[in-house]
């Protein structure tokens, strides 16, 4: 199994929310996650609703209006305040190589 440091940043930011929202019961508003929140401040509101949507047709998660639960099961293995360090961190990674919508890259 790969270490979270080890993953490509996406992959890596998508893990980190899936265990987050399983920290928080496995389920939670958008809002209140700081994974979220950072994807909106630092990549855009668009970045992160195309972010939600690919976990969602993905199958990991059920978005209803604000909320969002869990459908896999996810056992987290971070301490809360780490997974925000490496949220926080993640994210930055992805402003700073410029990552933007998958669209937007091939026009």
């Amino acid at each position: 199994m790969h270490r979270v440091s080890e993953l490509k940043p996406e992959t890596r930011l998508a893990l980190l929310l899936l265990e987050e929202v399983a920290l928080r019961g496995g389920s939670a508003k958008l809002r209140f996650l700081k994974t979220y929140r950072y994807l909106v401040f630092w990549l855009g509101r668009d970045y992160a609703c195309y972010f939600i949507e690919r976990l969602r047709e993905g199958g990991y998660i059920d978005v209803e209006g604000e909320k969002v639960r869990l459908r896999v099961q996810v056992s987290p293995s971070l301490s809360y305040s780490r997974l925000v360090r490496l949220a926080e961190e993640t994210v930055k990674e992805l402003y700073v190589t410029g990552s933007r919508l998958p669209r937007s890259r091939h026009e």
